[in-house]
């Protein structure tokens, strides 16, 4: 319901801010709060959570806080666990290199 309300990209915008002023507890908040509008049963439609991939992805490139990878990475598994999921959207964002960085 959230989402459909819009909350996706201030959300989002508020995470960047936070990124600019350095602000690592808004950014930890954020990625939180932003995983968890992309998650659920139902999931919502994808649509509705897809610009938040690039997001996800700088979150693993350039974090180091356990708690934002984990979140990050939780919410990408949600992103392509659906039936169909759009694998050409996660590629896109360039996250696959840091992914496979982070299983080692």
């Amino acid at each position: 319901m959230i989402l459909s309300y819009g909350a996706l990209h201030p959300l989002i915008d508020l995470i960047n801010k936070a990124k600019q002023h350095k602000d690592d507890a808004m950014v930890k908040s954020g990625i939180w709060a932003l995983s968890n509008l992309c998650r659920g049963t139902p999931l919502p439609p994808f649509h509705k959570r897809k610009d938040a991939l690039p997001v996800f992805s700088r979150a693993l490139q350039e974090e180091s806080d356990l708690e934002v990878l984990s979140d990050a990475s939780w919410c990408l598994l949600h992103m392509v666990s659906e039936d169909n999921p759009p694998i050409d959207s996660l590629v896109n964002t360039g996250i696959i290199p840091s992914l496979i960085r982070h299983l080692e």
